[in-house]
């Protein structure tokens, strides 16, 4: 009668699971001094998808000084978490903008590299990668883009005038795309 025992639960949870579903464990137990199961409280949880912060994207002349042409820009993508448990199953993607050819893509260790050199919006290159993990013992990893803005030549026979090449802004964004995320997180 003053017989007390404590159970634990401990659950895998399944890649196909998605955040807010409850997950319950029924169990039945049963003994020699039990004959009819006893069937105690079920154990239950609600599944949270990981946090993530906003990727910042950090650019760096390699040759320093000012931007010019033909120079190699270095671009570093630093995915975050915020909460404690893995997050998996994370996309990054970034189209290169016009002017700016993307030349190699440097991933974190276990993810799917599927850029290319040659494609994306402007033909110029998209960076894909695919299966990015951020383990539980770490807050983030990065994603290392080498690309190299065109030529002056290049420049005018995309259109910009010889004059227009001085202090032309060139944009790139790029986007963190997870199942467990409503909208793309942008760079």
């Amino acid at each position: 009668p003053n017989n007390s025992r404590q159970m634990a639960f401990l659950a895998d949870v399944a890649t196909n699971v998605t955040a807010g579903q409850r997950i319950c464990n029924r169990a039945a137990i049963t003994s020699p001094q039990t004959p009819t199961p006893f069937q105690p409280p079920e154990a239950c949880f609600t599944v949270q998808a990981p946090q993530l912060s906003t990727p910042q994207k950090t650019d760096r002349d390699l040759d320093g000084g000012v931007f010019e042409p033909e120079d190699i820009v270095q671009f570093t993508v630093a995915i975050r978490k915020v909460s404690a448990s893995q997050a998996t199953a994370l996309r990054f993607l970034d189209d290169m903008p016009a002017n700016l050819q993307l030349l190699s893509v440097v991933i974190p260790a276990g993810a799917t590299n599927n850029s290319s050199l040659t494609g994306g919006a402007n033909g110029t290159g998209r960076v894909d990668v695919s299966d990015i993990t951020i383990p539980a013992n770490l807050d983030s990893v990065n994603v290392t883009i080498l690309a190299q803005v065109d030529s002056e030549a290049e420049f005018i026979a995309s259109g910009v005038a010889p004059g227009a090449i001085d202090g032309r802004t060139i944009c790139n964004q790029g986007r963190l795309r997870a199942p467990f995320l409503s909208a793309d997180l942008l760079t």
